[in-house]
């Protein structure tokens, strides 16, 4: 009996040991906080909006936000020209958060006077109830949200559709207005912030729960909903496409609010209060982490996701591009989805690059060509002119791969073509007199603090097949002061795609599975299958073994196949560096869903002036 008693007190002290040590490690070993702060250029001022309703909501309240002017504002007596945006708090959220989304849309409409684009930030004051605690604010809350979208649009000559923007528990509420058709009509677009948005993060409360299934229940009859397929996979391509931009495309639009623009953000691994999973939608066209937005590429916590400065900036960018000027002045925010779905996959996703037609050259340029399999070419002091690089893609034929990598290159800049060469009857030299660029097959990857990484991943067995005419490559360096050049690496991919299986039962330990890579190497890709529950994890440690030069830099980017918008880039320095590259999923694998056809993958863009170890530690088990 005393052993047994012994015993137990050993398993409560490791598993209180245990528990505290998660809580260290999962606090302690995140990025650092490389948000920007959102200062204001004039003093925040809030107006506040008064109507009828005001009586049965007597904690509550509708503010109208402007800067600077010394006499108070009433916008009932003023002439309301600007497209509404309704800011909606989150749980035990101030309507005071609006003020940096609000600030940046001020300045921006400032810089910008003769476009005539401006916003009209409204914030709703929720006397920073608990709502993620007790159901029954949410009901409240609602109601008020509605009577503020009515008041607004009274405000207005020719009411403008409204978009509404909610951080935490407030994208749930403003979701949640699309269960009434009548509102949902004036409704143009709906931007949630580290929501949890199909789910709760903590359902402790009846009336919670009951509004999460009543709300499900009634957007699944105003909205269409997608789910993932067996054959679903959204890394086969540069670009995230959404099921329901596809129904955009085709003009399926059915249910009596999808013309409603949904789109759901995250802010990634240092938010610790709403999981990333948590953040998406099975009613969302768009879904993002803020650690994958370009001009963004960092990840917020869950309160520096209202004031981070480059966040800030990507909404009101995109609520700009899909503003309009009516002939009478006012601004209203444009009706046609698939438009703004275009916009919304610019700003939060990626800048889409159509295929563009010929460019024409001249033949006395300065024209180089390489018939190498790996290049490191870079120019210290950059250069005067252009400079043409030829590389042929007629090569054995295991070698079907090509990586190409343009250093310190504008993200506008043409430099990757494809083209027919001809031989220069005096110098004997190869030249393109015209090219087709290939911009849109460039990504462009995220790189910490430095400019971001501009590669492209060729297959060129489809090259020749597609392009029967093409007989090289080319690169185009513009003419820079600072240093530039590329990398190229062609390879067989059976060298290079490696497959790892996530174990059944438990396991622990390291397995190395790359010894040591090729010096110029710049491009591996792992599979991994079997990783289908949130709770598993993988580490992947990349050594460098012999450097060039000290300072080196690898670029992760890690797509799961079954969830669109959850790219995860991550810039490496360091084999110490904290947090290390962590592999694991968001969201449960659906049913029937087959992870070795579609495996999670994580490609490895190495920085060619190192040779690297690659190993892998499993942390958890699978089953």
């Amino acid at each position: 009996m005393i052993a047994f008693r012994n015993c137990a007190v050993l398993v409560i002290i490791a598993s209180i040991c245990s528990f505290l040590y998660g809580i260290f490690h999962i606090h302690v070993e995140v990025e650092p906080n490389a948000c920007r702060m959102t200062y204001m250029f004039g003093q925040p001022q809030f107006a506040r909006v008064r109507f009828d309703a005001n009586k049965q909501f007597p904690n509550y309240g509708l503010y109208y936000y402007y800067e600077g002017v010394r006499q108070p504002v009433d916008p009932h007596k003023m002439r309301m020209t600007g497209a509404p945006v309704i800011f909606v708090p989150g749980n035990a959220g101030s309507y005071k958060q609006a003020r940096s989304l609000a600030s940046v849309a001020l300045r921006k409409a400032r810089d910008n006077p003769e476009s005539g684009i401006h916003l009209d930030y409204y914030t709703i004051d929720y006397d920073e109830e608990l709502s993620a605690l007790y159901g029954g604010y949410m009901y409240h809350q609602r109601s008020f949200l509605k009577h503020c979208i009515h008041t607004i649009l009274s405000l207005y000559k020719q009411p403008s559709p409204i978009v509404l923007i909610g951080h935490s528990m407030g994208g749930k509420l403003a979701q949640s207005v699309l269960t009434d058709a009548q509102i949902g009509h004036y409704i143009n677009s709906i931007i949630s912030i580290s929501t949890p948005l199909d789910q709760p993060v903590l359902n402790l409360d009846a009336h919670l729960s009951q509004f999460y299934a009543e709300t499900h229940e009634l957007l699944s009859r105003t909205r269409t909903a997608t789910h993932p397929t067996s054959t679903t996979n959204v890394c086969q391509s540069l670009h995230q496409k959404s099921p329901s931009e596809q129904r955009i495309a085709n003009q399926e639009l059915s249910a009596s609010l999808d013309n409603v623009l949904l789109i759901s953000t995250g802010g990634g691994n240092r938010d610790l209060l709403v999981h990333a999973g948590l953040t998406t939608s099975q009613f969302n066209d768009l879904h993002a982490m803020t650690s994958a937005i370009p001009r963004v590429s960092l990840s917020c916590d869950h309160l520096s996701a209202v004031w981070c400065l480059q966040f800030m900036q990507v909404i009101n960018r995109f609520l700009f591009s899909i503003a309009q000027r009516r002939d009478d002045s006012t601004i209203i925010f444009n009706s046609n989805k698939q438009r703004n779905m275009h916009a919304a996959l610019s700003h939060f996703v990626k800048q889409r690059t159509r295929q563009q037609s010929m460019f024409s050259f001249q033949t006395h340029s300065n024209w180089h060509e390489e018939r190498r399999m790996v290049i490191n070419k870079f120019f210290a002091n950059g250069l005067k002119s252009h400079y043409h690089e030829l590389i042929g893609i007629q090569r054995p034929e295991r070698y079907k791969k090509l990586a190409i990598e343009a250093l310190n290159v504008e993200s506008d800049e043409n430099w990757l073509f494809g083209c027919e060469s001809h031989k220069d009857n005096e110098t004997e030299l190869n030249y393109c007199d015209k090219a087709t660029p290939l911009t849109h097959l460039v990504q462009r990857l995220t790189n910490g603090d430095n400019a971001p990484r501009s590669v492209a991943l060729l297959d060129l067995h489809n090259l020749r097949k597609t392009y029967r005419q093409w007989t090289h490559v080319m690169v185009r360096l513009p003419a820079v002061s600072q240093r530039t050049g590329y990398n190229l690496d062609i390879y067989d991919p059976k060298e290079r795609i490696l497959d790892i299986r996530m174990p059944r039962w438990y396991a622990y330990g390291r397995r190395t599975i790359v010894n040591e890579t090729l010096q110029g190497t710049l491009h591996y890709r792992l599979r991994i299958s079997e990783l289908v529950e949130p709770y598993q994890s993988l580490r992947i440690v990349i050594e460098p073994l012999q450097c060039l030069q000290p300072n080196y830099r690898i670029t992760a980017k890690l797509c799961v196949p079954w969830a669109a918008g959850f790219d995860r880039y991550q810039t490496l320095t360091s084999p110490d560096q904290k947090p290390g590259l962590y592999i694991n999923v968001p969201t449960m694998m659906p049913r029937h869903y087959n992870t070795t056809l579609n495996p999670v993958t994580l490609d490895l863009y190495l920085d060619p002036i190192c040779r690297y170890r690659i190993s892998v530690f499993i942390h958890f088990p699978s089953s």
